[in-house]
């Protein structure tokens, strides 16, 4: 038995070893290189925004809820960096309202349909109401470089 845990316990640490040196590198962090009180995006492309899913977020929590037709998303990250999708939405016609803070680094949060920026919500602004009909599936992206950020989402359909 004792083979057994030495062997287990080198894959471990190679593993682990891997990881360190691989893993952590697999997303690309950014900067916030444009000030404090600019909230632009420097290095991710509205194509990168459309097109991309990939996002690493660090000190986050999140809560979702789903009940009679109606979606509630909170978010709060202290780090993000990337493109993730908050949310996918079906064809039909929904009410949205967004509150969305950025404290530090560069935001943007979209809805798109996949080929192009359908709606963008305001940065550091409160209960945002939008009604929209979606004639194709459609998603709630969030784009950042080095941010932390405060997001709540109601979707209701309509």
């Amino acid at each position: 038995m004792s083979k057994n845990i030495k062997k287990i316990s080198l894959l471990l640490v190679v593993l682990f070893l891997l990881f360190d040196l691989f893993g952590c590198r697999l997303y690309k962090t950014y900067k916030d290189t444009n000030g404090d009180d600019d909230y632009s995006l420097q290095s991710i492309s509205e194509e990168m925004l459309i097109k991309n899913k990939h996002g690493l977020d660090i000190g986050a929590v999140s809560n979702r809820e789903s009940k009679d037709g109606t979606i509630s998303i909170y978010k709060s990250v202290a780090t993000f960096n990337g493109v993730a999708r908050i949310e996918k939405i079906t064809k039909g016609t929904y009410e949205f309202t967004v509150s969305f803070k950025v404290s530090d680094g560069n935001a943007r949060l979209v809805i798109t349909d996949g080929s192009q920026i359908i709606h963008e919500f305001n940065i550091n602004e409160d209960d945002q109401v939008l009604v929209l009909t979606c004639d194709k599936d459609c998603e709630i992206k969030l784009a950042g470089e080095d941010c932390s950020y405060e997001l709540n989402i109601l979707i209701s359909v309509q």
